[in-house]
Parts: C-alpha cells; structure tokens; sequence
C-alpha cells in the first residue's frame, strides 16, 4: 500500500524534468516511429522515494531495421510523488551494486 504524504509533510518531489529535446525509444533495437518528449521523477528533498504518480499508457509503434513494425505499450509520466515505501533501495540492494541512475 502506497502512502501519498500531503505535500510539504515528509519533504517533496523536486521538479520533475523533461528530455532536453524529443528522443526516439528503443526496443530490442528497434526505434519508435515518432520522438517523445520524456518526464523523468527526480529524488525527494528529504530520504523518501520519488515515483511516478499520474501516468498513462501510450501505444508506440516501433520500427526494426527489417521493417518490421512493433507496437508496445509504453508507460508516460505526467506527475510524480514522495512515499516512504519505496520499491526498490538501488544501493542497497546487492543486484544493482554498481547501478548509478
């Protein structure tokens, strides 16, 4: 169960922040057939976990070099929020040692 904090009460989310320009995604090497425009959650000003809250699933088309033509949902962030249950401690957890986001 996710704890949605009211704003202000267990720190917030600093601006979340978009691609610098639209970029193409990528799925096992193909690429989407139109760039997005990308939001990001950054980190809580104090320890709690900052996760995309609002959200939605676009459809995107991918193209393989054999022109192969993909579609997969792809999930948009539009909003993210603190909690103090976070899904996963990166440098904590032995699997992601190493991992630097």
């Amino acid at each position: 169960m996710l704890f949605f904090p009211q704003w202000g009460q267990q720190g917030q989310c600093k601006a979340s922040y978009t691609s610098p320009g639209p970029v193409r995604l990528v799925h096992q090497g193909c690429f989407s057939t139109q760039a997005f425009q990308l939001r990001y959650c950054r980190q809580c000003t104090d320890s709690h976990c900052c996760t995309p809250y609002h959200t939605t699933t676009a459809e995107v088309s991918f193209r393989c070099s054999t022109g192969r033509l993909l579609q997969r949902p792809v999930m948009m962030i539009h909003s993210c929020v603190c909690h103090n249950n976070c899904p996963y401690a990166p440098y904590s957890n032995p699997a992601l040692w190493g991992y630097r986001p």
